[in-house]
């Protein structure tokens, strides 16, 4: 007989991964804060109002994103480059 893996109840997987639900939703109002108090937005036209919103929410959660990812590659560079270092060093002394 094989041995069944049995997933967590949904509810459970969904509310592992409610922390970022709730970190964006923050940003987004955090957003909107800075947004509104500036005088220029009131200027706007209504529908333009949500959509500079709505851009500039975007273009903050992509930067982020961007330099998470570089934040990452740079330390996989730096796992690769010492592992190879390790792997010469073991050619060197072999």
């Amino acid at each position: 007989m094989t041995d069944q893996v049995t997933r967590p109840p949904l509810a459970e997987r969904v509310s592992e991964k409610i922390g970022m639900a709730k970190w964006m939703t923050e940003l987004y109002f955090q957003t909107a804060a800075i947004v509104t108090a500036d005088k220029r937005y009131k200027m706007l036209p209504q529908y333009t109002q949500s959509s500079v919103l709505t851009t500039i929410f975007i273009a903050t959660k992509e930067a982020l994103d961007s330099d998470r990812a570089k934040k990452r590659a740079e330390k996989l560079m730096k796992i690769s480059e010492a592992g190879a270092v390790e792997k010469l060093i073991k050619v060197a002394k072999g």
